[in-house]
């Protein structure tokens, strides 16, 4: 499901109404919006916000009556109310407080939201702004501050350069300009010839268009540098280029992510938490960073809580610890590397136990169990030819018998237990085998069971495909 908060009353009721339906423990969510938002509470350290307008010819959304009031914005969840209780209000510059020249900016950084995308928009203004005051609030109490200088010079950053490419696209005088600057530029190690837009609900149009304008800065420096064109305002100081570097630091860490979500083959639930978990780690290390400017370091804690957030959710479906174990090269392993107690572990592998039991173990009559491989046959018929005195397997009959070491017995394949207890898969053999799901489809002659209760959980998208149906 979406991230939306009316999403977890549907979990509820969804459980209500369908028995195989576990309610919030079977609820997923969709982990393209969580990497934009973690991305964005970071990037809204950057960007100025200028008042709101509301336009005359402003279309109703999709079934709102004419003349019918805006809907009030939803309200903030649990998570974010108590932080936003926590917080003093430590915004320097917004809305009105702007100056005329940064106002300027801001509008030049606004861009058309589509009615489908806007109530999306709004909530999402709504999560960072609370966890960018939480973060700064934090952060002064470990000592990491900016001024309101450094603040100032940090947001209008992507307004300097969303706003000027974006003035560059819709002027045809200003864009030949710059296509014949960027022509004589001998220099250019890059194939990029046209300064990226922003798209306000996109938050990897952020790094494209910082991206762009890092690739074509002599380009800019000598468009924005000539005071005839009236493009001053949209230069970047010096100040602003240092951050820029820390900036192309940090951003590309939100970008593999939103490229794994957003790739042609469907992502599979298995990616979320790993790659969730990968992306904090990072985000720490920026944040302990010294060399790192302040306000980066604010902007990547950030991003942390956020993140922090939706892996404290993961925990109230078990889908999530459930998929990761039946991945053959993670399994409990997984849960040991990523510093988990041995209780906690115990308690996963339990988990998984008992949905094996529930609804995939084979029950009496149901199916043959699976016929022992047949050096197995060959190894029991062997020490049954040796064995001359019946005894129970290396039990003597003899106090003058020597003990014999039990040989290995068989195991069935298609046992969670003997799945958990087997060695690790590599890496190179899933791949070699076309991914997880070929991986589990290859095994279904030899471990059945094991395998539909594999292709149950770990199947399941990572992201909202029905909310992508009705966008498009």
């Amino acid at each position: 499901m979406d991230n939306a908060g009316n999403c977890n009353t549907t979990a509820t009721e969804t459980g209500v109404l369908l028995a195989s339906f576990r309610g919030a423990a079977s609820r997923t969510r969709c982990f393209p919006h969580i990497v934009n938002l973690i991305a964005k509470a970071n990037v809204h350290f950057l960007l100025l916000q200028g008042k709101a307008k509301v336009s005359a010819g402003t279309k109703r959304k999709r079934g709102q009556r004419v003349g019918a009031p805006e809907p009030a914005a939803a309200p903030l969840d649990p998570f974010l109310e108590a932080m936003q209780a926590d917080a003093t209000d430590t915004t320097l510059v917004e809305g009105e407080n702007l100056t005329p020249e940064e106002e300027q900016l801001a509008e030049a950084t606004e861009e058309t939201v589509s009615l489908e995308d806007d109530g999306q928009h709004a909530h999402d203004e709504n999560v960072v702004k609370t966890l960018r005051d939480v973060a700064i609030a934090q952060m002064r109490a470990i000592d990491v501050t900016f001024s309101s200088e450094d603040e100032k010079c940090a947001l209008s950053i992507f307004p300097k350069v969303a706003g000027l490419a974006r003035r560059v696209h819709d002027s045809p005088t200003l864009g030949e300009e710059f296509d014949r600057l960027v022509a004589n530029d001998t220099s250019l190690a890059t194939d990029q010839r046209r300064l990226a837009r922003r798209v306000p609900t996109r938050w990897n149009s952020d790094l494209a268009c910082l991206k762009s304008h890092v690739e074509l800065r002599k380009a800019v420096e000598q468009l924005t540098g000539d005071r005839t064109l009236g493009l001053t305002a949209f230069r970047l100081t010096d100040a602003q280029w240092e951050l820029v570097d820390d900036l192309m630091e940090v951003l590309p860490l939100f970008d593999g992510p939103t490229l794994l979500f957003s790739k042609t083959e469907t992502p599979l639930i298995t990616e979320a938490v790993p790659m969730l978990q990968d992306l904090e780690k990072s985000l720490k290390q920026v944040r302990e960073a010294e060399d790192v400017k302040p306000i980066v370091r604010v902007a990547a804690h950030a991003s942390i809580l956020l993140a922090q957030k939706y892996h404290s959710l993961t925990n109230e479906c078990e889908v999530y610890r459930i998929s990761i174990v039946m991945c053959p090269n993670k399994k409990l392993q997984w849960f040991r590397d990523e510093n988990w107690s041995e209780e906690a572990v115990e308690e996963v592998r339990q988990l998984v136990i008992l949905r094996w039991e529930e609804n995939y173990m084979p029950r009496d009559g149901a199916s043959v169990a699976p016929t022992p491989p047949a050096s197995s046959a060959v190894c029991f018929a062997f020490v049954r030819a040796c064995d001359m005195s019946n005894c129970v397997l290396g039990q003597p009959t003899s106090r003058f018998m020597t003990p014999r070491r039990p040989s290995a017995t068989y195991r069935n394949p298609d046992s969670i237990r003997t799945y958990l207890d087997d060695p690790l898969v590599s890496d190179e053999d899933i791949e070699m085998a076309g991914g997880l799901m070929q991986y589990w489809y290859r095994s279904e002659e030899h471990r059945p069971h094991l395998a539909a209760m594999a292709s149950d959980f770990c199947s399941a998208p990572c992201k909202y495909y029905l909310y992508q149906l009705y966008r498009t």
